[in-house]
């Protein structure tokens, strides 16, 4: 497999982008760390309060939902959940958040730890550390092939994490990233610019940018060549490209006839046999979000309404299996499943703490699904019906 060849993509950053010194990075980092700490601390207040707002990023406390739920007491073991990821062959990847170096200092240095395990979450072998990456998005396009985004930093590994190489996308944007990926190819959306790779080769920038890149809200890819990009406000609009980002175009508003035309928060995914589904969604506050569900089964050109989704909880992240099959989770912690678009059942609670950024659940098939509390590792073969925990890996 290819090296990513990250010091190509810095010097046509430096003429396209006008990447920020390192040093900025550094300190956007540091603000982004005080910030986080900050907002966890007022949203407790808030809670405590009874008056609690909430956005996507920030998630209200909450029980454990009642009904289906792990089949074994599972067994606290301390380090931060951050991401998990299950790969086309079954090895699923967690990503930990953990003390780096120093541990009783104020400048104690947290990062990502990542782990593997081939035996769906009975036990975990240690990999490298990404350096300077922090509850990021976690994708594993093969066992070998690995990502790990976040707002600052893209780590890739494509020897199974035994070794990462490290980039920072420019750009003047503060937004949050995002990254998707189909087949073997990943795309990537960081700090206003849309970069890519395919299978595994070098990140590259296309040929143009979708207009609006500095406010982008989310990223959908539907093949190697095709993907859009949600960007603006009022009205945020996808922006399409079929050639790999040469030429970018809007694509019809997908909620357009329901409560919520032109969202910023709304997301789109596609299904490995090409249906995509679509989330349309108001702002979340205080635990409660406006949803409704749209499915498309010919590329976009028409839209079905499911109807309207739970008002309570941010779930509006789906893993999608088929037209009809699909998973669906959010910063919440609610976890659903559907097997004909139109109705969900709650599978489980990832038990969500204010202030989480990351990826706590993880589908791989209709049946195989993974997610993270800060109790353990829980793994499901049916459908939900039945969860076995584990415990975190550690070492």
């Amino acid at each position: 497999m290819p090296e990513l060849d990250f010091a190509g993509l810095r010097d046509e950053l430096e003429q396209q982008l006008r990447p920020p010194a390192f040093a900025e990075i550094r300190s956007r980092r540091r603000r982004r760390t005080r910030w986080i700490a900050v907002g966890t601390a007022l949203m407790l207040v808030l809670v405590l309060a009874g008056a609690a707002s909430a956005n996507t990023y920030l998630r209200p406390v909450r029980s454990p939902v009642t009904g289906p739920g792990p089949s074994a007491s599972p067994v606290s073991l301390g380090p931060g959940v951050a991401a998990v990821a299950v790969s086309p062959s079954g090895t699923m990847f967690l990503a930990s958040s953990s003390c780096l170096f120093g541990c009783a200092r104020p400048d104690d240095r947290f990062g990502d730890v990542v782990w593997r395990s081939t035996d769906s979450g009975s036990t975990w072998t240690r990999l490298a550390s990404p350096q300077d990456s922090y509850a990021g998005t976690l994708l594993a396009v093969s066992d070998t092939q690995l990502w790990l985004v976040d707002d600052v930093t893209i780590s890739a590994a494509s020897d199974g994490g035994h070794n990462w190489q490290s980039l920072s996308l420019g750009g003047d944007s503060t937004a949050s990233a995002y990254a998707a990926t189909t087949g073997g190819s990943v795309w990537l959306v960081q700090n206003g610019a849309v970069a890519m790779s395919q299978r595994g080769a070098n990140v590259d920038l296309p040929q143009a940018q979708p207009p609006g890149r500095a406010d982008s809200h989310g990223i959908a890819v539907f093949g190697e060549d095709s993907a859009a990009v949600l960007t603006g406000h009022s009205p945020a609009t996808w922006f399409v490209t079929n050639d790999r980002g040469a030429h970018w175009a809007p694509m019809a508003d997908p909620c357009h006839d329901t409560l919520y035309p032109g969202s910023p928060y709304s997301t789109m995914t596609a299904a490995p046999d090409g249906s995509r589904w679509v989330v349309c969604a108001g702002a979340p506050a205080a635990g409660q979000q406006g949803k409704q569900l749209v499915t498309s089964t010919d590329g976009g050109r028409t839209w079905q309404s499911r109807g309207p989704l739970e008002p309570a909880g941010y779930a509006t992240r789906v893993v999608p299996i088929s037209a009809t099959v699909a998973w669906r989770s959010g910063p919440g912690g609610e976890i659903y499943r559907t097997t004909d678009a139109v109705h969900w059942t709650p599978v489980a609670n990832t038990g969500a703490r204010p202030g989480e950024v990351a990826d706590m659940f993880a589908a791989r098939d209709a049946d195989t699904a993974v997610y993270l509390r800060d109790t353990g590792v829980y793994v499901t073969h049916d459908g939900g019906l039945h969860w076995t925990a584990h415990r975190f890996p550690s070492g």
